[in-house]
């Protein structure tokens, strides 16, 4: 073997064993290695700087590469990842009949996408922000990030791969948060707010907290003041109501008295009530 040859060993080795990327990988399929591109697949999750595209890209050569090779297992974790990333993707003309079928089962079996919530609840420390990825047949998400912080703080803190504990919190405060999943390379999976616009929860106030709020004194005041019977004006001065009352007592004296006296001197008429 000439310097030549032991110069392509080496950058082949190279390939394999370092951190690969989309033009490797297609240059060793193209050159029909498949075992070195088979190992630089393997590789795909440890390489850094992934664009989407070039993420693609990789993964629909890596799937030809394991089709070749027969091997069935990383063939299929490739198509889960190729279609979470780009559900409607089509092989060219290099693609056998048997991987084309391959691709239309997983994408009919994968139908939802990869789906990233954040679930805020109360701990004994303060709050906590749980993480959870859904839809990810391909363990195509390598890494969650979290970020939250309790108003009026303008700090954010931060966790990785593990639930978010924000200690302290006061009831009815708000909880301001937002994550990130990505994928191999720090290519942005699925995302839930950001620090722009941020999520938003409310911190529930104890049941036993929860007093009524007082009326206003100007509203009860206005109720109660509707609700009573206006009191009749008091009168001063001389009483010539009494003086009236009075009057008509003497005169309806004087009438039984000529009633009584007729009845005592007419024998057995009738007694006549006076005409008034």
């Amino acid at each position: 073997m000439g310097l030549y040859g032991l110069l392509l060993v080496a950058a082949v080795a190279g390939v394999a064993s370092a951190q690969p990327t989309a033009d490797d990988i297609e240059r060793l399929y193209q050159d029909a290695d498949l075992d070195s591109a088979s190992a630089a697949c393997r590789r795909i999750d440890e390489a850094e700087g992934w664009t989407r595209p070039r993420l693609v890209a990789a993964l629909a050569t890596c799937a030809l590469v394991h089709s070749a090779l027969q091997e069935t297992a990383e063939q299929d974790l490739a198509l889960a990842r190729l279609v979470a990333l780009e559900p409607s993707y089509r092989f060219d003309a290099r693609a056998t009949p048997q991987l084309v079928a391959a691709l239309d089962r997983i994408r009919s079996a994968q139908r939802e996408p990869i789906e990233l919530t954040v679930r805020p609840e109360l701990a004994p420390q303060g709050v906590r922000l749980v993480a959870q990825v859904r839809n990810d047949p391909g363990r195509l998400v390598r890494r969650v990030a979290i970020a939250g912080r309790v108003m009026p703080s303008r700090t954010w803190m931060r966790s990785e791969n593990e639930p978010l504990l924000l200690v302290g919190h006061r009831p009815g405060a708000q909880v301001e948060y937002h994550a990130v999943a990505t994928g191999p390379g720090g290519v942005e999976i699925a995302r839930v707010g950001s620090e722009r616009e941020p999520m938003t929860w409310t911190i529930p106030v104890p049941e036993g907290d929860r007093l009524a709020t007082p009326t206003p004194a100007t509203e009860r005041t206005t109720h109660v003041a509707a609700t009573q019977e206006p009191e009749a004006p008091r009168r001063t001065g001389f009483p010539w109501g009494w003086v009236a009352v009075g009057g008509g007592l003497v005169v309806a004296a004087a009438i039984v008295t000529v009633v009584v006296i007729g009845a005592t001197q007419g024998g057995d008429t009738q007694p006549l009530l006076p005409t008034l």
